[in-house]
């Protein structure tokens, strides 16, 4: 955060001289200013209670506290600024009250996602213009006054901190029709109310005679064509905010991924990833989650965004056994068996409860960080329940066919459902049973398979025994060449 300037401004702003050389280009930044104090206030409060969504460790959490406390700044300024152009005369209390009455109106018909959506616009458009002004001395004057100060330390803060509401959004998975709508009637309401202030400031001087109407022109008409690359930057900077971005997932792929054990704090974020993995019958309830991680803790892993908090993945897992799988007819029969003996030796088996991915980059992670612990904690076999949903098409067109021959098809060497080749890839090779009302799922027509995988390294299981976890971990890039 950077220090505000500590002069009055508008303090030095004489009767006869406009501190950023040209009238047009002084109610331009006057108008805005107009705006600044209660729509900061209006971004504050959506970010605040955005904000309030995200876990309490979360980096961009942090982010959202220091982005109100330079608002606070920003807004504390600008009150000063505004009741210097009020001395002067150009009414800007009943501007400003006008602009309090219509966002308390907005406030409370909008949801908080819509108002976030108006919060991330002001702050784009803000950064876009602020972006052009420190770069040219055609919109901001460089003479040194109160007010060119202020407005530079402001500029520079609003690029700083624009990312804030921007990961937000996508922290809320808002869409992009969303955004953009939002982005579009913000634009226009702001347009409008700067040409509103810019045309109320232009009356009043030349109402008292501070400025002459052909002055005036002459000065506007002359700076506008020298304006003409920073009008261009300028609009070249609001269209890009019409891009689709990167979602959310894609965006947390690129960032380092934290893998850990779950906690009961993390149900709201993992309920999140439940609804939008599986259908609501499907979806596991609070309590469920709650349940396994009490009965298996060890075994419950997930997945996050450091930034935003958000779960990516999540693995839930129990103790068993070869001979307890072989006797199960539904997922119920798998998660509710005997857990076996949990000071597992060679050949015991976890069962995968259950694997909810919105990014594959999160699933590696979470496999390579239980990696080890399965080795140390001498894990042979994982098994899981698999979905089959080429299914029903499939024996559309093969209609004296049945489940059994389907998942033993093959299309290049690997199985042809699409489920099936995607665990195929993680290991998981070998079909233990093809168990009908396994669960429900109507394009599996509610068949499941049964899946075992190897965890790899697990022959030399002696060896685990004897080493401690760290120096497993140590090993994990030298173990990923072991057969």
């Amino acid at each position: 955060m950077l220090s505000p300037p500590t002069t009055n401004p508008a303090a030095t702003d004489s009767p006869t001289i406009f501190w950023n050389r040209t009238p047009a280009r002084t109610y331009l930044f006057d108008a805005f200013s107009v705006m600044l104090p209660e729509g900061e206030a209006f971004v504050m409060d959506a970010v605040t209670e955005a904000a309030q969504h995200l876990p309490p460790g979360a980096e961009l959490r942090l982010e959202c506290a220091r982005f109100v406390k330079e608002e606070e700044a920003h807004q504390r300024a600008h009150r000063l600024y505004n009741a210097r152009l009020d001395q002067q005369g150009h009414g800007v209390a009943a501007m400003e009250a006008r602009i309090a009455h219509d966002l308390r109106a907005i406030q409370t018909r909008l949801s908080a996602d819509q108002r976030l959506c108006l919060a991330a616009a002001f702050e784009h458009i803000t950064a876009t213009i602020s972006a052009v002004a420190l770069r040219s001395e055609r919109m901001l004057t460089a003479t040194p006054n109160a007010q060119t100060r202020l407005w530079r330390w402001h500029c520079a803060e609003e690029m700083a901190h624009l990312g804030v509401t921007v990961d937000l959004m996508a922290a809320r998975d808002l869409s992009y029709g969303a955004r953009v709508g939002w982005f579009l009637g913000a634009s226009a309401v702001m347009l409008g109310d700067v040409l509103r202030h810019m045309h109320a400031f232009y009356r009043h001087d030349v109402g008292t005679g501070r400025l002459s109407a052909p002055r005036f022109w002459a000065a506007h008409l002359a700076g506008a064509v020298q304006a003409l690359p920073d009008l261009w930057s300028t609009t070249v900077g609001w269209a890009s905010y019409l891009l689709p971005r990167r979602s959310s997932t894609k965006a947390a792929a690129a960032a380092p991924i934290t893998v850990r054990e779950l906690r009961p704090a993390d149900v709201p974020t993992l309920m999140a990833l439940e609804h939008a993995c599986w259908t609501p019958e499907q979806a596991a309830q609070a309590p469920d989650l709650l349940d396994r991680m009490r009965r298996h803790p060890g075994y419950c892993l997930g997945a996050f965004c450091p930034r935003t908090g958000k779960a990516l993945a999540s693995l839930f897992m129990k103790p068993s056994s070869a001979q307890a799988m072989s006797q199960a007819r539904t997922w119920r029969d798998c998660i509710e068996g005997s857990a076996g003996n949990a000071a597992a030796g060679p050949g015991n088996a976890l069962f995968g409860i259950s694997l909810s991915s919105i990014d594959p980059a999160a699933v590696k992670a979470i496999f390579g960080y239980f990696w080890p612990h399965a080795l140390k904690g001498g894990w042979r076999y994982i098994f899981l329940g698999s979905p089959i949903p080429g299914l029903a098409n499939w024996l559309q067109r093969h209609p004296q066919g049945n489940a059994q021959t389907y998942v033993r098809q093959r299309r290049r060497g690997l199985p042809l459902d699409p489920q099936l080749r995607y665990y195929h890839g993680k290991g998981f090779r070998h079909i233990e049973a093809v168990l009908p009302n396994y669960f429900p799922h109507a394009r599996s027509l509610d068949h499941g398979v049964l899946l075992r995988g190897q965890v790899p390294g697990a022959r030399w299981a002696p060896l685990w025994r004897r080493l401690s976890l760290g120096h497993i971990q140590a090993m994990q890039r030298w173990l990923s060449r072991l057969p």
